[in-house]
């Protein structure tokens, strides 16, 4: 029923931001649309382990496999509707006033046939966005009804047995501390860099490399194309390689890339080509796989996976002003050093959560 009610919240939300009047209410919807997807992606992933159990790794990389594409295709179905076309400028002697007018005539015509053809399309992306809420919510209520007899025999908790680590830990407190506190910095850091990544890559191209806007833009695009292919890598891998040897090899992946981009693409076009990509591909399965390793060790609650997101929403927020303050400062190679210390973060929380997780057995054995 959350998930439910939070797709129609989104969905409603999402329909309303091109007929809002004024900055505050899009500040408003904007935050509800985050509240929206914030539960729908804790109470998607809670649902996932409890269906899939010990096999939920593989489908959490396809849960967050739609990231990818979204980020992905969505910037290219935008940018027709933020380009506005620029106004013609009238000419200041007396011969080209009749010129002048013709061309704003014909400005104006083709700007108010454009507005008739965005307004066409919103009403088609209405319908269908409605389309897809109807059709999403009836699948989703299926799927409800045929889990809802395993759910009806769980004991309800105390407040503190909800946020004691030692409920999601098999009674072992110290070890839940320590596994959350490893998987809290982990997340800070994965959806750190990668919003570091996803945000910075086409800047840097630019004023580093000097590539032309459409370059940026190209490089930007296979960055998310490398994305998407590693999150539905790390879906087939997960289903024959064990998450506990899955995520090492992402993080060190992830590692030996960024030192690659560093030592490589400060002054050459084409080696940003080749390494920016191993460096999505090994990034973008970290998310998912890291909630797959803490499912093996912990019993993963609601709380507990909301813990985790809040240190990926905390991440995203903080390396985001980390980048912005030192590359304006200290300059465009920053964005390299930064994605460096990404890399090395990764290994090292990686390594440090196989030493914290040594001699535990899975827990579905």
């Amino acid at each position: 029923m959350m998930i439910a009610i939070c797709l129609d919240g989104i969905a409603v939300s999402t329909v309303a931001v091109p007929w809002s009047p004024n900055s505050v209410l899009l500040w408003v919807l904007f935050t509800l649309q985050g509240t929206f997807e914030g539960v729908i992606n804790i109470a998607g992933q809670k649902l996932i382990m409890v269906i899939w159990k010990r096999d939920a790794p593989s489908p959490l990389h396809v849960l967050h496999l739609g990231f990818g594409i979204g980020s992905l295709i969505v910037p290219n179905i935008a940018n027709p509707f933020l380009a506005v076309p620029a106004p013609m400028l009238s000419p200041s002697n007396g011969s080209g006033t009749v010129s002048a007018n013709i061309s704003s005539y014909e400005h104006r015509l083709v700007f108010e046939t454009e507005n008739v053809s965005m307004n066409n399309s919103k009403e088609s992306i209405v319908e269908t966005s409605v389309f897809l809420c109807i059709e999403r919510k009836i699948n989703l209520m299926n799927i409800l009804k045929k889990i809802e007899k395993n759910t009806e025999t769980l004991r309800k908790k105390s407040f503190r047995e909800i946020i004691d680590p030692a409920t999601c830990a098999h009674g072992d407190r110290t070890f839940g501390i320590i596994m959350f506190s490893l998987l809290f910095f982990f997340y800070i850091n994965a959806v750190g860099g990668e919003r570091i990544l996803g945000k910075f890559i086409r800047n840097y191209s630019i004023d580093q490399l000097d590539f032309s806007v459409d370059e940026g833009s190209m490089i930007n695009t296979f960055f998310w194309i490398s994305f998407s292919i590693g999150r539905f890598s790390g879906f087939i891998a997960a289903r024959w390689i064990p998450i506990r040897i899955l995520l090492p090899i992402e993080a060190f992946g992830a590692l030996v890339s960024s030192i690659l981009l560093n030592i490589f693409a400060r002054d050459s076009a084409t080696m940003l080509w080749v390494f920016i990509l191993p460096v999505g591909f090994f990034e973008a399965p970290m998310f998912p796989s890291a909630m797959g390793w803490a499912d093996s060790y912990l019993e993963m609650s609601g709380t507990g996976i909301t813990f985790l997101l809040l240190g990926g929403a905390s991440g995203g927020i903080a390396y985001m002003f980390i980048i912005g303050y030192f590359y304006d400062n200290y300059g465009n190679l920053s964005f390299l050093y930064q994605v460096l210390a990404f890399g090395i973060i990764a290994a090292s929380l990686t390594v440090l959560l196989t030493i914290a997780g040594r001699g535990r057995g899975n827990r579905y054995d």
